[in-house]
């Protein structure tokens, strides 16, 4: 049985990307009738990179899945993920990344 979680944010550029680096502004996420397209296709390619990295990784029971629970047919509420830190102090606060609980969980 596959796990899903829920993707995360994607952060773009409001540049183009060129051969020489990032060149003039554009604003085609910001617009309304492209916008919602491209983000969904920036979304698109997000989760295929993702999950074709966790399956090369060995996480094949992990798998990223873009849909509300409601399209994937979960009948709950959307829930907090919890991600085991290994490189933190049991208990300790990192700011950073959200608040730590004693088990040395992070709430996202």
């Amino acid at each position: 049985m596959l796990r899903s979680a829920a993707p995360p944010p994607v952060m773009v550029t409001t540049r183009e990307v060129t051969k020489d680096g990032l060149g003039a502004k554009t604003r085609v996420v910001d617009d309304r009738a492209q916008g919602p397209q491209e983000t969904r296709l920036i979304h698109g390619v997000w989760e295929t990179l993702a999950n074709d990295a966790l399956k090369q990784a060995g996480f094949e029971d992990i798998q990223i899945d873009r849909r509300t629970l409601e399209d994937q047919g979960i009948d709950r509420i959307p829930q907090a993920q919890e991600i085991a830190v290994s490189d933190e102090k049991e208990g300790e606060e990192d700011s950073s990344q959200g608040e730590t609980s004693k088990s040395g969980l992070n709430r996202l």
